[in-house]
């Protein structure tokens, strides 16, 4: 490859990178540091370990003394399961100047295209459940914990500074660290909004602290971070709400919310890194929904119900780890209740008069520390030599993205010749007590 070939490639491989870091967020909040390094193939594995909890011993130096055994960890693998990639045809019968305009600016255009995608899909680590039976370890899975603003019927209400607390609190009680900065929190656009508008209220507090005015003055930036309550925040387009379930049964009668009629707790989900209390809380909600009813396909694993008291005010959400007997008028709902503060709700705080249904939501926000989201970006490899193809890669240092660019193909027709963009990735959310779902407007 010529010289000014190889540096138009690196340029435009730069420009990429440099877009997709400046546009994505989750990225930037997640933990890179996985060997091995080299080039890799779509669906390959990156491992990795997460050291488990001990509990100091309280010894009798004169007797038995310590006991003496092994680190003790998980393991977890990311697979290699995205290749974003975006295409472009330059033609040889430009001008010099603007077809060199034009490739620097697909690299623009390149960086935010995957940027987008990617977020997309790392979004979806903090919100997706497959269904499962028997016993389930949750360490290598999605969060949990929820904390939310309800009005008094349960509808969601603007994201404000007590709900930020209420998420750090949740982390807390999870001891989550919160040393050196490494907690994030993401919310949408709307919820940024009202945030900075919540912010307004407390000018005077605000305005005496360092460099907080600004936030005041000049609005939140989107997709960039700033500080609130102990985490680096940011609002993004990328976080989604959740499409409310009109009908929980299906059959005689179409029901907007089910009727509690047993309430029993749950031993099959454990927490990993957990020896003497391994029960993370879990509550089989069984549902009355009348003869001649089901529950309705349209609610599934991975959903977040609302249990409601009779009248109507908002008790805890729960996200749906399993459902059994689905096919009955009895179907059973099993979650981990959390109170609207983020704090786990025992099943005896619940009665058979209580009633669950799947809300509309506008916004699932999520906060985490960044030891609980892995991201691993690997290369392609790279055109063998005399394939008529090149290609240069950038990475970033920090957060580990890398994209390639490859330039071939050429149409001797058109006078035109390919160029494609691309990132190998994958992430996994792999410590279900390192994040919070925080639901608002």
């Amino acid at each position: 490859m010529a010289i000014d070939q190889a540096l138009l490639a690196l340029n435009i491989a730069v420009k990429a990178e440099t877009v997709l870091t400046r546009e994505a967020i989750y990225p930037n909040t997640a933990n890179t540091n996985f060997d091995p390094s080299g080039y890799f193939n779509q669906g390959e594995k990156i491992t990795g370990r997460i050291p488990l909890k001990r509990a100091a011993q309280n010894i009798d130096v004169r007797g038995a003394g310590v006991i003496f055994d092994e680190g003790a960890y998980t393991s977890f693998e990311v697979v290699l399961d995205m290749a974003f990639a975006n295409g472009f045809i330059k033609y040889g019968t430009d001008p010099g100047e603007s077809l060199a305009k034009y490739t620097i600016e697909t690299g623009e255009q390149a960086g935010i295209a995957v940027a987008t995608a990617n977020d997309d899909y790392m979004y979806s680590a903090f919100r997706t459940w497959s269904a499962t039976t028997g016993v389930v370890n949750l360490t290598k899975n999605s969060p949990i914990a929820i904390v939310a603003n309800c009005d008094p019927l349960g509808n969601f209400t603007s994201l404000d500074s007590q709900l930020i607390s209420n998420a750090s609190v949740a982390l807390d009680l999870n001891d989550v660290p919160d040393r050196d900065r490494q907690r994030y929190l993401i919310m949408g656009s709307v919820a940024k909004g009202n945030f900075n508008l919540d912010g307004t209220r407390i000018t005077g507090f605000a305005a005496g602290l360092t460099g907080s005015g600004q936030y005041l003055i000049n609005g939140i930036p989107q997709n960039q971070f700033f500080p609130a309550y102990g985490f680096n925040a940011a609002g993004s387009n990328v976080i989604k709400g959740q499409n409310g379930v009109t009908s929980v049964s299906v059959g005689a009668g179409l029901l907007p919310e089910a009727t509690i009629s047993v309430i029993t707790p749950n031993t099959d989900f454990k927490d990993g890194q957990s020896v003497s209390n391994p029960n993370v809380g879990a509550v089989e909600f069984t549902l009355a929904l009348g003869a001649g009813n089901t529950l309705s396909p349209n609610v599934a694993v991975g959903q977040i119900a609302q249990i409601r008291s009779t009248g109507n005010a908002p008790k805890a959400h729960f996200v749906i780890l399993r459902i059994v007997n689905a096919a009955t008028a009895n179907p059973i709902l099993i979650g981990v209740p959390h109170s609207l503060n983020g704090r786990k709700v025992e099943s005896s705080a619940f009665v058979t008069t209580d009633k669950i249904r799947v809300p509309f939501i506008p916004a699932v926000g999520t906060a985490h520390h960044r030891a609980g989201l892995v991201m691993a970006t690997r290369r392609v490899q790279q055109p063998t030599a005399g394939s008529g193809a090149y290609s240069a890669i950038s990475v970033n240092p920090e957060n580990g993205l890398a994209i390639q660019v490859f330039f071939g193909s050429y149409d001797v027709g058109k006078f035109s010749e390919k160029q494609t963009y691309v990132m190998l990735t994958g992430s996994q959310f792999v410590n279900f007590k390192m994040g919070v779902l925080i639901l608002s407007q």
